[in-house]
């Protein structure tokens, strides 16, 4: 192979991948703040087995089973095509940020779910017997020993968000994948610059990725006995 490498064409170029850059980031936080705060709050919801809407969250699980079941590419091109029709959103950066955060919302919630029925019950006899009325107990016991169980794997959850943001180039946002076809289609320098691509996306997730599994191994985010 005597193809020759002419890296040129990044420094030609690297104010359009800091703006992809920058725009990959915000689409990101967006999400994640989003996606959060819903999951959370949704999370918290289901976990409640009591109550009288048992047929409405049976519904809400089988809709966040299906969004947890697409494919983000198929899920993101559905919202492309049926959101400016049902709800007047155009913009391909605003149609990525809730395709993004509809999907993470139901990972979110699930996760939290989970893990507030997996805290033991002793835990909550523990609160009742002290005087606690179920509320203060899920204030109190079971929603915190909850979080300190979801963090770690929220960490990756967002390590995800930011390598999905890549895909929201299929509908014309001008993030960092988009930034990088378009430099290489009007430069044929494919290798150089999908090359340069990927060890962008490594330099950021990597430490992060790491960041998270050591996290995970802190005493502080083990179970308590």
């Amino acid at each position: 192979m005597n193809y020759r490498w002419d890296f040129s064409v990044i420094t030609d170029n690297i104010n359009v991948f800091l703006k992809g850059m920058g725009i990959s980031f915000a689409l990101t936080l967006i999400v994640i703040v989003i996606g959060t705060i819903l999951g959370v709050f949704l999370g918290i919801y289901l976990s409640d087995k009591e109550g009288n809407d048992s047929g409405f969250k049976k519904i809400l699980t089988v809709v966040i089973d299906s969004v947890r079941a697409l494919p983000i590419l198929i899920f993101i091109l559905v919202i492309n095509y049926w959101a400016p029709a049902f709800i007047g959103i155009h913009s391909p950066f605003l149609l990525a940020c809730l395709a993004l955060s509809i999907n993470l919302t139901a990972f979110v919630s699930d996760v939290v779910r989970s893990a507030i029925q997996s805290v033991p019950k002793a835990y909550s006899l523990a609160g009742f017997a002290l005087g606690m009325t179920p509320k203060l107990v899920a204030k109190r016991i079971t929603i915190p020993e909850a979080i300190r169980q979801v963090i770690p794997t929220f960490s990756l959850l967002y390590i995800d968000v930011f390598k999905m943001s890549s895909i929201a180039s299929v509908i014309a946002v001008k993030e960092l994948t988009y930034s990088a076809t378009l430099i290489s289609s009007n430069t044929f320098r494919f290798l150089e610059v999908f090359t340069f691509l990927a060890m962008i996306y490594l330099a950021i997730l990597l430490p992060f990725s790491y960041g998270a599994r050591r996290l995970e191994k802190t005493k502080w985010f083990t179970r308590r006995s």
